[in-house]
């Protein structure tokens, strides 16, 4: 008897893991293609601002497009116009990307910047960086758009930097995602954490920073069933 009840619990945990599994499979496919329709969108935002270089070159203009668009686009965390030499002319926001101001890309510390720049400049295509250390701090991205005169003369670059959890904390809303995993798993129990205190995530939110003991009372609370997501 108790070989056939372990043999059952057996099967049992199997099925659950293999369930598993194939919603994280699914799940993953979603994420990949929510990021990809999110990329593509400001991918299309930095294209326009470079095929319209003419128009918007002096820096207040610019300044105003860019920052227009960000509002219109979150996720950026900057967006620049480099002279064709690679180094950063007009940075916005300033604030927060200081340390960007008049640097020279092809100096970065990770050779996936000037690569991509040198492509960028070679093919006329937008090019992106590898995943690195952002000169501001934080792990991220950027993207080259070429500017190019009428005639075909190099006027720079457009670029697109992208700090990774920023990025996805606006490409992916929590509770979309939340909402198709609890389709799946209608017993799965959630809480959300937030280090920006503005992001109302309702009862079960946690407000970053905060201390081990109020993060074990909030997750017991959350097993629990006493509070919603």
């Amino acid at each position: 008897m108790a070989s056939v009840t372990l043999a059952l619990f057996t099967t049992i945990r199997q099925q659950e893991r293999a369930e598993l599994e194939a919603i994280t499979r699914v799940t993953g496919q979603q994420i990949q293609k929510q990021f990809e329709i999110w990329f593509g969108e400001r991918q299309n935002v930095l294209a326009d601002l470079a095929r319209r270089w003419p128009e918007i070159s002096d820096e207040e203009i610019y300044r105003t497009e860019a920052r227009t668009f960000r509002t219109w686009f979150p996720g950026f965390q900057a967006i620049s116009w480099l002279d064709a030499d690679g180094v950063a002319r007009i940075v916005e926001p300033v604030a927060g990307n200081e340390s960007v101001v008049g640097f020279n890309l092809h100096l970065h510390a990770d050779p996936t910047v000037s690569e991509a720049l040198d492509r960028a400049a070679d093919t006329g295509k937008i090019t992106r960086s590898g995943m690195l250390e952002l000169t501001q701090g934080g792990l991220g991205f950027g993207t080259y758009t070429p500017i190019r005169s009428q005639t075909g003369a190099a006027l720079g670059f457009i670029n697109g930097g992208f700090r990774l959890d920023h990025a996805f904390q606006e490409c992916l809303e929590n509770r979309e995602l939340a909402t198709t995993l609890q389709q799946q798993r209608p017993d799965l129990r959630v809480t959300f954490m937030s280090g920006h205190a503005d992001k109302d995530c309702g009862d079960g939110f946690l407000a970053k920073p905060f201390a081990i003991a109020y993060l074990l009372t909030k997750v017991a609370r959350c097993l629990q069933g006493t509070q919603k997501a």
